[in-house]
């Protein structure tokens, strides 16, 4: 069995067999891959493992903007669908006397417009910090040269 390279594009296209596929390919020795072949594919790999990097902070701070939250002695809910519901609320510029806020254990929390203003704030001042976090953890990922420097940023709480 042989094993091929080409550089196409600045990427390595690799392939094996018995027989050249055709003369834009080089053999190479496995074990012994000639430089130019070594370097492609550290670059390659290197562009995979940042794109992984960006999509894995991504994930983070999104699961982070999202955490249930505590307030007013309890905790709640603050996913996407709360977050859009307390902003529903508030566009109204007020609420109805009685007003209430399930909170995690679906107990009703009796909230005034301000309480509710409050908890949007709470909501608000940790995405604020998680959005600030994850803009300095991107930048540290694309100013990395190397995967293990990429592997040493963390999302940490």
């Amino acid at each position: 069995m042989k094993y091929f390279y080409k550089i196409q594009n600045n990427k390595a296209v690799l392939g094996s067999g018995t027989k050249l596929p055709d003369t834009s390919f080089k053999v190479y020795i496995k074990g012994q891959e000639p430089q130019e072949l070594l370097d492609i594919l550290k670059e390659q790999e290197f562009s995979k493992a940042l794109a992984c990097k960006l999509k894995e902070l991504e994930t983070n701070y999104n699961s982070s903007i999202q955490q249930n939250i505590d307030y007013l002695d309890t905790t709640f809910q603050a996913d996407k669908a709360s977050q859009d519901l307390i902003a529903s609320n508030l566009s109204v510029g007020s609420v109805p006397d009685g007003f209430y806020w399930k909170d995690l254990d679906n107990n009703n929390v009796q909230m005034s417009y301000e309480d509710l203003q409050g908890l949007a704030a709470a909501i608000q001042a940790r995405g604020l910090i998680n959005f600030s976090k994850y803009q300095d953890l991107k930048s540290q990922a694309n100013s990395a040269a190397t995967v293990e420097e990429l592997e040493e940023i963390l999302w940490e709480e």
